[in-house]
């Protein structure tokens, strides 16, 4: 197994609903593109794909890995990333992690019981309910009965922190915890879209 100074790897997420997020890393460096469209992920995924590859002079076959943000998020966003990774994992014989949104947020808070969540929409959450730091319950709720639902739970938000991203990607990484490309599904919530900081 390589040390992290020497792993190339891609990180993609198409999550959200206007933004398709590629970040490549190289040891401690990463390279970053965003693409803020509104429904573009199958127009802007490949051309960024291309493009982030062709900054560092490297082919999809010079990673090590590949990982993509399963979700909870747009329906068709995770959809079109899931497929372009899956076929570039199979066709390269890369190694495919799997992230979710979740996740990031239990990794920085290490949360035993709270609610975790995600901005769905204007007046939606994806939420987790966390018991005894187990998943109890998942679901979206309109943020007006937040208070009413929960009132005595300790709320904890996403952020969007590369930083956590990497960090959980590389302990799967080191621990093994690769995807099954062939039955591997994003985190479907339905109902309502990640909406992104970088809306204003």
């Amino acid at each position: 197994m390589k040390m992290k100074e020497e792993l190339k790897y891609l990180v993609i997420d198409t999550s959200l609903e206007n933004i398709t997020n590629l970040n490549l890393f190289i040891g401690n460096k990463s390279t970053n593109i965003i693409y803020d469209e509104s429904r573009a992920h199958l127009k802007n995924l490949i051309l960024g794909i291309k493009e982030i590859l062709e900054r560092s002079n490297l082919k999809i076959s010079d990673l090590n890995f590949i990982s993509i943000n399963e979700g909870p998020g747009s329906w068709t966003g995770l959809r079109i990333g899931y497929a372009t990774l899956k076929v570039f994992a199979y066709i390269n014989k890369l190694p495919l992690i799997t992230y979710n949104n979740f996740e990031i947020i239990l990794h920085k808070n290490k949360i035993l019981n709270g609610l975790m969540l995600i901005k769905s929409s204007n007046v939606n959450y994806y939420f987790s309910l966390v018991n005894e730091g187990e998943v109890a319950q998942k679901g979206i709720i309109p943020e007006a009965e937040l208070l009413l639902k929960f009132p005595n739970l300790e709320k904890f938000y996403l952020e969007e922190d590369l930083k956590l991203i990497e960090e959980v990607i590389l302990q799967k990484f080191k621990n093994g915890n690769f995807a099954n490309i062939f039955d591997v599904e994003p985190d479907y919530i339905t109902e309502g879209l990640i909406i992104s900081k970088f809306e204003k």
